[in-house]
C-alpha cells in the first residue's frame, strides 16, 4: 500500500499537467496574495463609504470593457493549440492576424462605450464622477487587450508556463502596486483608478522585449510586424464564427461577477456595497486557486478530444469532483478565518462583511463544480448551449434578484449571486456529462 502510495505521488510529481498546474498555481498564489494586501490598504485608505464608490466604479469598468475582456483571447488559445499541436506555422499566423484585426474592432467599439460611462453613472447612479473613475479602466483594459494579451496566449500555447506565470505576477504588481501609491499619495479614487492605466503602458513595454525573447524560442511563430502588417490580410470569416460565441459565452458568465455589484449600487447604500464587495471579492480571490486548472484544461480537453476520446468524460467529472471539494474545504477554512482576518487587516470599520462572508457558504463549496466547464464547452463545441443556458438563467435571475435587493439589501445581493452561478453551472455540468457518453467521430476529427 504504502508503495503504491509512493508510485502515485510520483505520477502527480512528474505528470507534466501537474507540474504546469503547480507553476500556474504558484504565481497564481502570489499575485493574488498580494492584490488581497493591496486591496486591503486601498479599503482602509479610502474608508467604506469611499470604497463603495470605488467597488461600483470598477463593476461599471468591467461592464464596459467586457468586449476587451478574457472570451476572445481563450478562444484564440483554443485555436492556436491546434495549429501549434500541428506544427502548422502558416495557421498559427492566420490565427494571430485574426486575433489582432479583432482587437483592433473591439477597441473601437469600446471607445464608443468608454464616452457614454458618465452617462450611464449618471443616470443610475446619479453621479457621473462615477463614470469617469470607470472609463481609466477601460482605458487601461484597451491597452492591456493588445500586445500583453497576444503574448499571454502565445506563452500558454506553447508551454512557457513559467514565463506566463511571471508575466501575469509582473502585471499584479505593477498595476495595484501604482494604484495603492497613488491612494497614498492622497489622489484618492482617482489615483487607484490611474495606477491600473499607468500600470498597464508599463507592461505594453514590457511585453514588447518578452515577446522578442519568445521568438529566439519559437521560431513557428511571426514576428510583431509580420502579424501588425498580416491584419489587413487576416482572415475573418474563418475565425469569427468559433471566437464569437466563445467570448460571448466568457462575458455572459463574467456577468455573474459583475451585475450584483453594479445592480446593488442602485438600491443599497455605498458602504453596504462596500460591505458585499469585500466579502464576494474575499472569497473568489480564495476561488482563484482554481484558476490554473482551468487555464491548462483550454489547452488539455481539446488534445484529449482528438487524442484520449474515450476518457474525455471520466477526465472531466474527475477533475469537477476534485476541484469542488477544493473549492469546499477552501470555503470552510476561509469562513473560519473571516472575523480575525477582517478585523486585523481591514479594521473594525469593516467587520459587517463577516457576516455575508458565511451567508456565501454555498456559493463558496459548489464553485469548483464550474472550473472544467468553460473548457468543455469550447472542446466539444458546444458554446452556445453555454450561452442559451446562461441567458435564460440571467433573464431568470437579474429581476429576481432586484426583488431580493429590495427586499433584503446586502443579503438580497449574496442570495442572487447563489442561485445565478449555482444553477447554470449545476445544469452545464449534468448536460455536459451526459453529452459525453457518446463523442461523434465528426467531432473528433475538426
Amino acid at each position: 500500500m504504502l508503495f503504491a502510495l509512493k508510485d502515485r505521488l510520483n505520477y502527480f510529481r512528474t505528470h507534466w499537467f501537474i507540474r504546469q498546474a503547480a507553476v500556474l498555481q504558484f504565481g497564481t498564489t502570489f499575485a493574488n496574495i498580494l492584490q488581497a494586501l493591496i486591496g486591503i490598504f486601498i479599503a482602509r485608505l479610502l474608508e467604506p463609504e469611499r470604497y463603495g464608490v470605488y467597488a461600483i466604479a470598477m463593476s461599471l469598468a468591467s461592464l464596459l470593457s467586457i468586449i476587451l475582456a478574457s472570451g476572445f483571447q481563450e478562444a484564440t488559445v483554443s485555436l492556436l493549440s491546434r495549429g501549434y499541436t500541428r506544427n502548422d506555422k502558416d495557421e498559427i499566423k492566420d490565427i494571430l492576424g485574426f486575433y489582432a484585426k479583432l482587437i483592433s474592432y473591439s477597441i473601437i467599439i469600446t471607445i464608443c462605450a468608454l464616452i457614454l460611462a458618465p452617462l450611464i453613472s449618471n443616470y443610475f447612479y446619479h453621479d457621473a464622477q462615477i463614470g469617469f473613475y470607470a472609463a481609466l479602466v477601460v482605458a487601461a483594459a484597451l491597452i492591456s487587450s493588445t500586445l500583453f494579451s497576444i503574448t499571454i496566449a502565445s506563452l500558454q500555447v506553447s508551454g512557457e508556463i513559467s514565463l506566463m506565470s511571471a508575466l501575469n505576477v509582473i502585471d499584479q504588481v505593477v498595476r495595484w502596486g501604482l494604484s495603492l501609491l497613488l491612494v497614498y499619495l492622497g489622489y484618492g479614487i482617482w489615483g487607484a483608478m490611474a495606477g491600473h492605466f499607468f500600470g498597464a503602458m508599463i507592461m505594453f513595454g514590457l511585453s514588447f522585449f518578452i515577446w522578442k525573447i519568445f521568438l529566439k524560442r519559437h521560431s513557428i511563430f511571426p514576428s510583431l510586424y509580420k502579424i501588425i502588417a498580416f491584419i489587413p490580410r487576416a482572415p475573418f470569416k474563418k475565425y469569427f464564427g468559433f471566437s464569437f460565441w466563445i467570448a460571448v459565452d466568457r462575458n455572459v458568465a463574467m456577468l455573474y461577477f459583475i451585475l450584483p455589484v453594479l445592480i446593488a449600487g442602485a438600491y443599497i447604500a455605498t458602504t453596504e456595497v462596500g460591505y458585499f464587495k469585500l466579502a464576494f471579492g474575499y472569497l473568489n480571490i480564495a476561488m482563484t486557486i482554481l484558476v490554473p486548472v482551468s487555464l491548462l484544461l483550454n489547452v488539455s480537453f481539446p488534445k484529449m478530444r482528438i487524442e484520449e476520446k474515450d476518457n474525455l468524460r471520466k477526465n472531466f467529472i474527475k477533475v469537477s469532483l476534485y476541484s469542488t471539494l477544493v473549492s469546499t474545504a477552501v470555503t470552510a477554512g476561509i469562513i473560519l478565518i473571516a472575523p480575525i482576518f477582517f478585523r486585523v487587516l481591514y479594521g473594525v470599520d469593516y467587520l459587517p462583511s463577516v457576516p455575508y462572508v458565511r451567508a456565501f457558504a454555498v456559493y463558496g463549496a459548489l464553485f469548483g463544480i464550474g472550473v472544467g466547464l468553460g473548457p468543455m464547452w469550447r472542446a466539444l463545441n458546444k458554446v452556445k448551449v453555454s450561452i442559451l443556458i446562461n441567458a435564460i438563467t440571467l433573464a431568470i435571475g437579474i429581476p429576481l434578484g432586484i426583488f431580493l435587493l429590495r427586499e433584503f439589501g446586502g443579503w438580497g445581493a449574496v442570495a442572487m449571486v447563489t442561485l445565478l452561478v449555482t444553477i447554470s453551472h449545476l445544469i452545464s455540468f449534468i448536460y455536459l456529462s451526459n453529452s459525453l457518453k457518446s463523442i461523434p467521430d465528426e467531432l473528433v476529427k475538426e
